[in-house]
């Protein structure tokens, strides 16, 4: 009878370890990995990427205005930059614009001007008129007379190029000027890149087979946070 139990009891302990071996070997499945984010087509790289996000609202100055401003402060490559708003929607009542330019903390505009009423939804260029001075930050806001909002916007420095970004530029220019917005991202320079991507959609370079420049100006305003409305596409002729 001891013999039998035992038999029995060794029988229980194989099958036991048998089914652990199995339970024991089968390895659950891994979860599924994570999605990869879209390549962006261009990337815009921070030239100051320790400073704390000044511009929360993605350049959202009024509900019917946005100032194109990243959301910290940035570079211009020229002394007379040109800069870009985006009107939503054209106004119902007859509405004063203006734009000013300060030097950083100081309450005094160095620039401000009287703007035509917009005709248009959509974006709208002001070329700086008066040359800035290196290596000092200012401060820019456009605005409805009477909207009472907060005008300021992050601060930007006129920073000239160095002698090596000049030469990728210009062989750009030679080769390829489809490359030009992407290089001035990738330095930091956020009003070159947006007014390069600006200047050749005007140019025609919508009308060619290639997409990229919408996607190139979406990817960039994303990236800082500004989401416009359809109107404010580059590629829509004045």
């Amino acid at each position: 009878m001891i013999h039998i139990h035992m038999r029995n009891f060794s029988a229980v302990l194989l099958l036991t370890a048998f089914l652990c071996l199995i339970s024991c070997s089968v390895v659950p499945p891994s979860p599924p990995p994570p999605p990869t984010p879209p390549e962006l087509s261009i990337v815009y790289n921070e030239p100051f990427p320790w400073l704390p996000i000044t511009n929360l609202m993605g350049g959202n100055n009024s509900r019917l205005l946005r100032a194109l401003v990243p959301r910290k402060k940035t570079l211009s490559a020229v002394p007379k930059p040109t800069l870009y708003w985006c009107v939503s929607d054209i106004p119902t009542k007859s509405m004063e614009m203006k734009i000013g330019l300060r030097e950083y903390n100081s309450l005094k505009p160095v620039l401000i001007r009287s703007l035509p009423e917009p005709q248009y939804a959509g974006i709208h260029p002001f070329s700086v008129d008066i040359a800035l001075k290196p290596e000092v930050g200012y401060e820019w806001a456009v605005w409805f007379t009477k909207d009472t909002s907060d005008k300021s916007n992050p601060v930007f420095l006129y920073r000239p190029l160095s002698e090596e970004l000049s030469k990728k530029l210009e062989q750009a220019k030679q080769v390829d000027p489809s490359k030009l917005p992407s290089i001035y991202a990738e330095n930091g320079y956020w009003y070159d890149a947006v007014a390069a991507l600006y200047q050749q959609a005007q140019a025609g370079r919508c009308d060619s087979k290639d997409s990229k420049l919408r996607d190139q100006w979406r990817d960039l305003l994303k990236q800082q946070g500004l989401e416009l409305p359809p109107a404010c596409g580059p590629c829509i002729k004045r």
